[in-house]
């Protein structure tokens, strides 16, 4: 998640943070009338939940091998 300055836009009284992540942009909703100090410390939180994985936006799921997905159909 590299960046050019804090990622931080105000767009009609709301703050959005606005960033890429693996070739893809996406944006997440901060908060409403809340002052730019408070909107940094809210993406700080949210990146390192990103970064975790913990808000589906980050680390994907690994396909299942083909002896699992054999053997997942036959018990099926």
């Amino acid at each position: 998640m590299a960046r050019r300055g804090d990622g931080i836009y105000l767009r009609k009284h709301t703050f959005w943070l606005d960033f890429q992540h693996d070739g893809k942009r996406h944006w997440v909703r901060l908060g409403k009338h809340i002052s730019r100090t408070t909107a940094l410390q809210l993406a700080r939180v949210r990146r390192a939940a990103i970064l975790k994985g913990e808000l589906g936006i980050g680390g994907r799921k690994k396909d299942l091998t083909l002896e699992k997905a054999a053997a997942k159909f036959l018990s099926w």
